[in-house]
């Protein structure tokens, strides 16, 4: 069967033997349901969380020791230069500011998917269902935010809309997950859902997304249903692709790379540490060997 996301064609069968050569002719990926050790097998999505509850302080979260570092100098940084940021309860009306920023940010990017981030929002808020934004603010206007939804006793971030800021490391980013980590740590809030992302990482997103979610301390774990991969054309990556795989009965990370010079560490998470590599063209000629496309 072929399905279309964006302006890439995935052929996907159930077995090996229910492989279509006129599909895979047409596709840039083939996914297959069930193990095959020729291809990478993982689940379809990412579910990213983190536990504050073994930390002495919301800063020991974080994995990156250069982050750390950077913390107070970036927030600095901003309240040098005029901004104000702050955690405030949604409201109906910054929804709506909220999903203008969102609108000209995250979903400005290349195969960016639209959640209908206003909708969601409000709909939580009709519920009664606390939702927090942690923002950088000018003049009392969102500049930057992250939208965070409390269910139960588990904090879960829905959105974040963030302006670039190349002179800051890690942008506004890393100063808006700060000031979430503070704001739960405070109130004992120990459980936190950084969302549902795709697997793998690097093909309807940048790996850099992955990069900063780990580097912040979240871990993400398999979600979803598992199915065997293979590339068939390079240029449908839009960077490293990051899969979040399994190896010797553990998880672990595979990462296709674009430049095998890169290091490959940035990857780790809190939780899952193993990350092995084959460079990317290296896999597709691979795998159209094995699915007879170059024979």
């Amino acid at each position: 069967m072929l399905d279309k996301t964006f302006d890439i064609t995935i052929a996907r069968f159930p077995t090996l033997q229910d492989v279509d050569r006129e599909e895979i002719l047409q596709a840039d990926i083939v996914q297959i349901d069930e193990y095959l050790p020729e291809g990478i097998y993982h689940s379809s999505q990412l579910n990213w969380k983190g536990d504050l509850r073994f930390f002495e302080s919301p800063e020991q979260f974080i994995r990156s020791e250069k982050e750390r570092k950077n913390l107070e100098q970036n927030r600095q940084y901003f309240l040098d230069h005029g901004y104000e940021i702050k955690t405030v309860e949604m409201t109906e009306a910054s929804a709506v500011e909220f999903y203008e920023v969102y609108k000209r940010t995250t979903l400005n990017r290349n195969r960016a998917i639209d959640y209908e981030a206003d909708l969601l929002i409000k709909k939580n808020l009709r519920s009664a269902i606390p939702v927090y934004l942690f923002g950088l603010f000018i003049e009392d206007k969102i500049v930057s935010g992250l939208v965070v939804t409390k269910i139960k006793d588990e904090m879960r971030v829905m959105f974040g809309a963030k302006e670039k800021f190349p002179d800051v490391r890690g942008g506004v980013g890393g100063v808006l997950e700060m000031e979430m980590l503070r704001y739960c740590f405070e109130r004992q809030l120990w459980k936190i859902s950084h969302g549902i992302s795709t697997n793998p990482a690097g093909l309807l997103d940048s790996s850099g997304i992955f990069e900063f979610k780990s580097r912040y301390g979240f871990t993400p774990f398999p979600y979803g249903e598992w199915k065997t991969t293979f590339l068939l054309k390079p240029e449908i990556a839009l960077s490293d692709m990051v899969f979040l795989t399994i190896r010797e009965n553990k998880l672990c990370f595979f990462v296709l790379q674009q430049n095998m010079d890169d290091s490959i560490n940035r990857f780790q998470s809190k939780l899952i540490t193993e990350v092995h590599s084959k460079p990317l063209v290296e896999f597709v000629s691979l795998s159209r060997r094995f699915l007879g496309i170059d024979l």
